[in-house]
């Protein structure tokens, strides 16, 4: 359970550093498009993916972080505490790199493989976050 722990904060606080060093890269973009006034339709696109990714990886982060500190506190089984490191983990790529990726794509209403992938981890990380949800409230059910 230890283990568990420490990659939770390992991985939480890695997507928090990661996510701060590419903040650097957002404000660049950012300020070069708004000071030579380049924004096209698919420049538009590809920073607001840009600034997606930065804040999801910022909230997937202190998520981990928060998983990692609550887990010792939940009534789930070892195995469902792994499963829910997985599936977290999955959003925070989704919700980090998939973005990013997205923002090289054009902006179109069609949905392709890439926007599934994503739908799907984003799902994932949920089921996470509602089943911890869930065994903290068992165990807090049980204490009282």
């Amino acid at each position: 359970m230890i283990q568990l722990t420490k990659l939770n904060l390992i991985i939480g606080f890695s997507s928090i550093i990661l996510a701060a060093c590419g903040g650097a890269f957002v404000a660049n973009e950012l300020t070069q498009n708004f000071v030579l006034k380049l924004l096209d339709q698919n420049q538009s696109w590809y920073l607001t993916m840009l600034k997606s990714a930065h804040g999801h990886t910022n909230l997937f982060g202190i998520l981990h972080v928060l998983l990692g500190l609550t887990q010792p506190h939940s009534s789930s089984s070892l195995r469902v505490k792994r499963l829910q490191t997985l599936f977290l983990f999955l959003g925070t790529l989704a919700m980090g790199l998939g973005l990013l990726l997205q923002g090289f794509t054009p902006a179109t209403d069609s949905i392709n493989i890439l926007s599934i992938i994503i739908g799907t981890c984003l799902g994932l990380s949920l089921v996470s976050l509602v089943s911890h949800l869930y065994g903290i409230m068992m165990k807090t059910k049980n204490l009282g």
